[in-house]
């Protein structure tokens, strides 16, 4: 667990800081409108604010309770931007979907270690109710997005 931890606050470090300081270095981004940087410079933000926050997970990765809350949170994040993503590559703004997909793979290695970590000794069934309440809102969220995906 702190070994993925750890790994995953230096891909967040490290993409916070190529969509912060330099978004124009990311296909796609520099070519498109000029409102493309702004929000490639946002990204970049959450993710060095995200990965800051997994390098603390990672320093006192002996408190559970934190390891909950950045677990979840980075579910969630994973989740939304594999969601974002997918529709940034169905509306022609990125030429190919490699980012929603490694999003996606982070979404599902997090969710692993969720369900392994936080609900270890549960019941079967609270981590099918669990786990169906995630697979529900997923898409939910990507059913009332999907106009604006396909537009």
């Amino acid at each position: 667990m702190k070994v993925f931890v750890l790994i995953s606050a230096i891909i967040e470090l490290l993409a916070g800081v190529v969509f912060f300081l330099a978004p124009q270095l990311v296909p796609g981004l520099a070519e498109g409108p000029e409102g493309y940087l702004p929000m490639g410079r946002m990204y970049g933000a959450i993710a060095l604010g995200l990965g800051v926050f997994a390098l603390q997970v990672w320093r006192n990765a002996d408190q559970p309770l934190l390891l909950k809350i950045f677990l979840s949170s980075y579910l969630v994040f994973h989740l939304c931007v594999c969601i974002a993503f997918a529709g940034a590559f169905l509306a022609g703004v990125f030429p190919d979907p490699a980012a929603a997909i490694l999003h996606l793979t982070m979404a599902l290695i997090t969710a692993y270690f969720f369900f392994k970590h936080n609900l270890a000794e549960s019941p079967m069934n609270r981590k099918v109710l669990i786990g169906g309440g995630i697979v529900v809102g997923v898409l939910v969220i990507l059913f009332t997005q999907l106009p604006q995906l396909l537009a």
